[in-house]
């Protein structure tokens, strides 16, 4: 654990508890939406594929976001786990490297990196397009069906009450954003693609959601699907399929490399993950830090033990957490 990470995520793990003597000092992210992904914490990417985790920047006050590992060629095994139903080889303009979040306290960013985006894929018909499903209350509720006739699912348990949509296939440079899936989308936020940084970038403001600022009573939950888009900003069909191309994925094993089928092949995407935020910047953080340790003592060879301390803005169960 290097001491620039607060949270590292094990295989099994979406957030895992971070060593530090105090809660750092926060700072937000200051992002521009322009395709360009070096304003972000680049260098600090899971050293195992298909693994997330949340970090912190050098530095004080320091800035932290989630960064999600995919699958791709670029990385350790050389593979790539993007589906090729629309190319012969390598389908690399929906093909994710990687995935990350942050805030303020008026925006959530988005940033998608693929292998490669070809000059003629950044609109238009075949324009890779990112949805992602956001869970605002984790109490079973919420729809769970991926926008744009996509044939796919979240997991009942990641339900969402609100969907996000880039917009690239009808070359719009905003996000579709819907309540319900029988309501009336708004086109909201600000989303660019650049076939130069090979990245998707979009914002959406926290009230889209519902709320009135920074969430602080519940983390969001969040499900990423990978789709090529239409004209008209649907997702272009697989017949007898789900549509997603690629998704953020561990496919129910830790750090398994499978090919996306293996997640969607059911129609769902079941895999989902928590992030936390810090009240008042918005950036993502680690709700729970562990800040004193106490390792071999001598006159004890038992009483080795850990404080947790909870840095979330509420009460948290330690239900399914894990120290590594």
């Amino acid at each position: 654990m290097r001491c620039k990470v607060w949270s590292v995520l094990a295989c099994t793990l979406v957030l895992a508890l971070g060593l530090a003597i105090l809660p750092l000092p926060a700072r937000a992210q200051t992002i521009t939406v322009d395709g360009n992904p070096n304003d972000w914490i680049f260098g600090f990417l899971p050293y195992n594929l298909n693994t997330g985790h949340v970090m912190r920047a050098p530095g004080s006050p320091a800035k932290g976001e989630y960064a999600w590992k995919d699958n791709a060629p670029g990385h350790t095994d050389g593979s790539a786990d993007e589906r090729t139903d629309f190319v012969t080889g390598q389908d690399t303009r929906v093909d994710l490297e990687q995935f990350r979040v942050t805030g303020d306290a008026t925006n959530i960013y988005f940033l998608a990196c693929m292998t490669d985006i070809p000059s003629g894929a950044t609109s238009g018909a075949g324009a890779p397009q990112v949805q992602v499903a956001v869970d605002t209350n984790q109490d079973g509720s919420g729809a769970t069906i991926f926008m744009g006739n996509a044939n796919t699912d979240t997991h009942p348990n990641a339900g969402w009450e609100t969907l996000l949509m880039t917009r690239f296939g009808s070359g719009n440079s905003n996000v579709r954003t819907w309540a319900t899936p029988a309501g009336t989308p708004t086109d909201t936020g600000a989303a660019a693609i650049s076939d130069v940084y090979d990245c998707i970038e979009f914002s959406v403001p926290w009230v889209q959601f519902g709320l009135a600022g920074v969430p602080t009573s519940k983390p969001l939950r969040l499900t990423v699907a990978i789709f090529r888009a239409d004209a008209s900003d649907n997702t272009q069909g697989i017949a007898g399929s789900s549509d997603a191309l690629d998704a953020v994925t561990n496919y129910g094993t830790p750090c398994d490399t499978s090919n996306t089928l293996a997640e969607v092949s059911d129609g769902v995407v079941d895999y989902h993950f928590d992030l936390y935020f810090q009240a008042g910047n918005g950036e993502v953080m680690s709700p729970l830090l562990i800040t004193e340790v106490m390792g071999y003592p001598t006159n004890d060879p038992d009483g080795e033990w850990i404080q947790i301390y909870n840095a979330w803005s509420s009460t948290l169960t330690l239900d399914d957490w894990k120290v590594g």
